[in-house]
């Protein structure tokens, strides 16, 4: 898998497929390749989705590298003030960092920090608190990784 990602031009894999498991990603994998980006965008919404590790040989075989993403629900918020939630998110945080690395990705992106979607209210400070404790522990567990 390429390994200097500075300035490669990427897309997201859902731009190619409309649904997220090991099949859809490996056509997305080619397509991304075939179009000549040099990176694809995975995305991360359910890490358990995909077989990382073929999905994994198909961006070394075609070369691609790869970055993950995702968007947290309203019921995996980690910026809510309902500890299950919090819990809920944390550990869908985790899993997707851990997908991330078996697939080689050096950054997980997207809406880490709260849920993708509409508020009626500003966070509280009980929410800003449990989103910055969480995404701590995540930071923690992502730097030896080599995840940003």
């Amino acid at each position: 898998m390429a390994t200097d990602v500075a300035n490669r031009l990427g897309i997201h894999a859902l731009v190619w497929v409309s649904d997220w498991n090991t099949t859809s990603a490996e056509l997305a994998v080619g397509c991304s390749a075939k179009a000549g980006f040099g990176l694809v965008e995975m995305p991360m919404l359910d890490p358990g989705a995909i077989d990382v590790g073929r999905v994994r040989k198909a961006l070394e075989a075609d070369g691609l590298a790869v970055n993950c993403s995702l968007g947290l629900s309203f019921d995996a918020d980690i910026s809510s003030e309902n500890p299950a939630v919090v819990a809920k998110g944390e550990k869908l945080l985790q899993s997707a960092l851990d997908a991330s690395s078996d697939l080689g990705a050096r950054l997980l992106t997207g809406v880490l920090y709260s849920a993708l979607g509409k508020y009626d209210r500003a966070p509280t400070a009980l929410g800003w608190s449990n989103a910055a404790l969480a995404l701590g522990r995540l930071a923690d567990r992502a730097k030896p990784l080599g995840i940003t």
